[in-house]
């Protein structure tokens, strides 16, 4: 899917060297590249790691962090 990707950079940035506005190539239907992924689950995630990495979600279920 890196293949794919890239050669839609470079065609918009072609695009864009020329002298035109620079606008969005869609990837193929049915690639990797054209579904979806929600984010909040990601950030998330993410910042339930950083509380526990750090030790302060057991403070936080406590009601220690204010």
């Amino acid at each position: 899917e890196l293949v794919p990707a890239t050669l839609r950079l470079h065609a918009n940035f072609l695009l864009a060297r020329a002298g035109g506005s620079p606008r969005s190539i869609q990837p193929a239907p049915g690639t990797a590249a054209s579904r979806r992924f929600p984010y909040g689950i990601a950030i998330a995630g993410g910042a339930l790691a950083a509380l526990w990495w750090t030790g302060r979600i057991a403070a936080l279920f406590a009601g220690e962090v204010q």
